[in-house]
C-alpha cells in the first residue's frame, strides 16, 4: 500500500500529524479503537478503507472519501454544522477539506498495535545503548511490518518477574533479529543477529522465521495465532499494547504536550486567548497532565516502560479484570474457579500465588528485586480492582487532543471533556450550602479546604437521568476518587465496575456518602507545588424507597424488589434536623448541614454508604478542587 501511494506522488506517515489528509484503516481497527484511529476521528479526518486507494488509482483522480467508509456502508452527506457558542463545549468537528491534487495527499495507516498493521518503533533502549550497531539501528532502522512483540512472565514462587521483547529490524537493506530481556523495571540484556549470508530464501524471510521461532519458544503460541493467544504453563504471556509510533504522538497530543514543543505550546496559549476563566483553565490542565498520570501509574507499581501511558489496550485491561474475578471467587468460596472441592492451607496459597502471577503477567508491574506480593486478601484485591479501573479510565480519554494550532490548547481539551463547568462564586447560595456540608461532615483527621467549586452539566447525562424523573427522596451525596480518574468521569460519568468483588462491601453499584470524611478517604491526591490537591464530586441521587442494611452483602447487583436503592446505614449520620434543600431542575434535593451524630444502628458500617445500581440514577452536580 505504501508503495502504491508513493508511486502516485503521495506520501505516508507513521502517525496522524498535521499534514495527514486521509487515514486508511480496517473494520477491526475501528472496533478496537486504536490510538491512531481515535486521534484521526477526533481531528475529523476522512477514514477510508483500502478500496479507496484502488479506486483512485483506477479512475486516475481523487475520489470522495465518503464513498469508502470503514464497514462498507456509504455515509450520508451532512449539512454544515452551526458554530457552537464560545461558552459551550464543541460538540462537532468540521470535516477536513479534501485536498486538490492526489499527489499532495499524505496517508496514515492505522495500526493494530502488535497484532495488526505496522509502523512499530524500534525499541527505545537501542538509542540508550553504548553499542554502535544499536545506535545505528535506533537512528536509521525501522521495524519490518508488524514484527514486534512484548511478552511478560511472573512466577512469584521463583521470584521471576521478567519481560521479553523481540523485533525484526531493517536498515540499509540488511535485516536484523533483535531481542531484549530481563527483570521488569530494568533495561536487561540484548541480542542482535544480522542476516546477510546471501542464501535463499531472502534474508528478510530468514529474520522473520527467527522472530517467529522466538515467539513460539517463549509463549508456546504460533505468531500467526496470536489473535487467539492462550497462556501456557511456564511460558510468557502476550502483552497487548498499542506500542506503535503513533502512541507517543497520540498520547502527547491527547494528554499534555501536543505535537509541538513546550515553548511553542506556551506561545499558543499566550497568543490564542482562552475563553475559560483562570481556575477552569488550571483544572483542565491539571486533570489531563501527563506527569500526573504517569505518577499515578507508578504509584500502583505499573511498569510504564512496558505499558506506556495510554498504550495498553482495553482487551488487556479486561484480561486483568478477568484474573481478579477468579481471585475474588477463590477468596469467597475457597474453590478453584468457584467449583469442586474447597481448598485450604498450602493448596489455597498455591492457587492464589498462581493467579497473582498470572495477573502480574497480564498487567506488568515493577517491583524491583522484591518478590511480587500474592493477592491474598480483600484489601489487596480491592486495590488491584481500583488499578484496573484506573487503566480503563485512562483508556477512555485517549481521544482528547489539542492539535488545532488556531485554537487555545486548553480550550480544545475542555471542549472534548463534553462537560460544562461553571465556576461558582463563594457568595452564591449553592457554594455556601455545599461548603457548609463539607465543613460539617469532614474528618477531623484529614483537613479539607475548598479551593474552587464548579457546577457541572455533563453532555447527555440529563437525558438518561430523566428516566428517574418520578423518583423522589433526592439527596446530594459525596463521591471521592483518584485525580487520574477525574477527566474520564467528567467525560463518561461514574461507572459501575463489571466485576463483583468481596472487597466491595455492598456489591456492584455506585458508592456515595453523606459524610465528606467517608468519601475523602477514597481520594487519591497529587502534588501541586508543595501542596496536595484532590477532587471531590457532589452527586444528586433519587433514592426513592430505600432498603436499609447493617451488614455487608458484596453480591448485590441491584436494589431488592420494591426498592429503588440501598442504604448501608452507619453508626453515624449527619444530624437530619439540620438538613436544607436546593431546588435543582424543578426538584427539591436534600443537603445535610449538621455534624454527624450516633444512629444507634449497631452496624458493621462506621459511616453510611448510599448505593444506586443504575448508572443513570446518579447525576454529577458539582466538582470541588480541594487542598487535602
Amino acid at each position: 500500500m505504501e508503495k502504491c501511494i508513493k508511486g502516485y506522488g503521495g506520501a505516508t506517515a507513521a502517525s496522524v500529524t498535521g499534514k495527514v489528509t486521509h487515514v486508511v484503516s480496517t473494520e477491526e481497527e475501528k472496533k478496537s479503537k486504536t490510538a491512531k484511529y481515535v486521534l484521526a476521528e477526533g481531528k475529523g479526518l476522512p477514514i477510508v478503507s483500502e478500496d479507496f486507494l484502488e479506486e483512485c488509482k483506477n479512475q486516475g483522480k481523487l475520489l470522495d472519501p465518503a464513498d469508502f467508509p470503514i464497514g462498507g456502508a456509504k455515509k450520508a452527506k451532512k449539512a454544515p454544522a452551526k458554530k457552537a457558542p464560545a461558552k459551550k463545549a464543541a460538540k462537532r468537528k468540521a470535516a477536513a477539506p479534501a485536498p486538490a491534487p492526489a499527489k499532495a495527499a499524505k496517508v496514515a495507516k492505522a495500526s493494530g498495535g502488535g497484532s495488526g498493521g505496522g509502523n512499530l518503533p524500534v525499541d527505545k533502549f537501542l538509542a540508550e545503548s553504548k553499542s554502535d550497531i544499536h545506535n545505528n539501528l535506533a537512528i536509521s532502522g525501522s521495524v519490518v511490518e508488524n514484527f514486534g512483540f512484548t511478552l511478560n512472565q511472573t512466577n512469584i514462587g521463583a521470584n521471576n518477574n521478567k519481560f521479553y521483547i523481540a523485533q525484526v529490524i531493517e536498515d540499509g537493506g540488511q535485516f536484523y533479529s533483535y531481542q531484549r530481556w530481563g527483570r521488569v523495571g530494568e533495561n536487561g540484556q540484548t541480542n542482535v543477529k544480522k542476516f546477510n549470508d546471501g542464501t535463499w530464501p531472502s534474508t528478510k524471510d530468514v529474520a522473520i522465521k527467527d522472530f517467529e521461532k522466538k515467539f513460539k519458544d517463549k509463549s508456546g503460541n504460533k505468531w500467526e495465532d496470536r489473535a487467539n493467544f492462550v497462556n501456557k504453563p511456564k511460558k510468557y504471556d502476550f502483552v497487548e499494547t498499542e506500542t506503535d509510533a503513533d502512541v507517543t504522538a497520540a498520547m502527547d497530543a491527547k494528554l499534555a504536550d501536543s505535537n509541538s514543543s513546550a515553548a511553542k505550546k506556551a506561545a499558543r496559549i499566550s497568543n490564542v486567548k482562552s475563553y475559560l476563566d483562570k481556575p477552569t483553565q488550571e483544572l483542565v490542565s491539571w486533570i489531563l497532565d501527563k506527569d500526573m498520570f504517569n505518577q499515578a501509574m507508578s504509584d500502583q507499581k505499573i511498569d510504564t516502560a512496558k505499558c506506556p501511558l495510554g498504550a495498553i489496550k482495553k482487551a488487556q485491561v479486561d484480561k486483568g479484570a478477568g484474573v481478579l474475578s477468579q481471585i475474588n471467587d477463590l477468596l469467597t468460596t475457597g474453590k478453584k474457579d468457584g467449583a469442586g472441592a474447597k481448598l485450604s492451607g498450602s493448596a489455597l496459597n498455591q492457587e492464589l500465588e498462581r493467579l497473582s502471577s498470572r495477573f502480574y503477567s497480564v498487567i506488568p508491574h515493577s517491583f524491583g528485586r522484591d518478590v511480587p506480593p500474592v493477592i491474598r486478601d480483600n484489601e489487596m484485591l480491592k486495590a488491584k480492582l481500583d488499578l484496573v479501573t484506573l487503566l480503563g479510565d485512562i483508556e477512555a480519554i485517549q481521544g482528547i487532543d489539542d492539535s488545532d494550532e488556531d485554537k487555545n490548547p486548553i480550550d480544545q481539551k475542555y471542549e472534548q471533556l463534553n462537560a460544562e463547568l461553571d465556576l461558582l462564586k463563594p457568595s452564591s447560595k449553592e457554594y455556601k450550602v455545599c461548603s457548609k456540608y463539607l465543613d460539617a461532615t469532614k474528618s477531623p483527621y484529614r483537613p479539607v479546604k475548598i479551593l474552587n467549586m464548579w457546577k457541572v452539566n455533563r453532555e447527555g447525562e440529563g437525558d438518561r437521568f430523566a428516566e428517574h424523573e418520578d423518583v423522589e427522596n433526592r439527596k446530594l451525596l459525596w463521591h471521592g476518587t483518584n485525580v487520574a480518574a477525574v477527566a474520564a468521569i467528567l467525560k463518561t460519568g461514574l461507572k459501575i465496575f463489571p466485576v463483583a468483588s468481596c472487597g466491595s462491601r455492598v456489591g456492584r453499584g455506585i458508592y456515595l456518602a453523606s459524610e465528606n470524611g467517608k468519601s475523602a478517604g477514597y481520594c487519591r491526591t497529587a502534588y501541586v507545588g508543595n501542596k496536595m490537591h484532590g477532587i471531590m464530586f457532589l452527586c444528586e441521587a433519587p433514592m426513592g424507597k430505600i432498603k436499609e442494611i447493617t451488614r455487608d452483602d458484596w453480591q448485590l447487583t441491584e436494589a431488592p424488589k420494591g426498592f429503588d436503592s440501598i442504604l448501608a446505614k452507619g453508626n453515624t449520620e449527619p444530624d437530619p434536623s439540620k438538613d436544607t434543600t436546593l431546588m435543582i431542575d424543578g426538584h427539591e434535593v436534600t443537603v445535610p448541614q449538621g455534624k454527624p451524630i450516633p444512629t444507634g444502628a449497631g452496624s458493621n458500617f462506621a459511616q453510611s454508604e448510599y448505593l444506586v445500581y443504575k448508572e443513570s440514577q446518579c447525576r454529577i452536580r458539582y466538582v470541588l478542587r480541594c487542598e487535602m
